[in-house]
């Protein structure tokens, strides 16, 4: 299981014809089990660093509010500019 990889590879799977629909998609469902896997099946129960906590909040609390409002948009081709200026270590972490 890489929870790391779900999101992009999700991203990725849904948005390559251009629209990514955030009103179904079951992208946080997915994340919130292999969440709770690594937290009590796998024992990763050390809470992450503080940036990644933020982070986290603001990726999903946006996740949430697109959800809400039903937005369908090219999510993919918003994001490749950030990806591609990703520091090295970063670029690679989801492949």
């Amino acid at each position: 299981m890489a929870a790391s990889k779900l999101p992009s590879s999700r991203l990725r799977r849904t948005a390559l014809p251009g629209i990514f629909d955030f009103e179904w998609s079951t992208l946080a469902g997915r994340l919130h089990e292999q969440g709770m896997t690594l937290a009590f099946d796998l024992g990763f129960r050390r809470p992450p660093p503080a940036e990644t906590a933020f982070l986290h909040r603001k990726l999903g609390g946006t996740f949430m509010l697109c959800a809400r409002l039903k937005a369908r948009f090219d999510a993919a081709a918003l994001a490749a500019p950030f990806l591609e200026e990703a520091p090295t270590g970063l670029a690679s972490a989801g492949s």
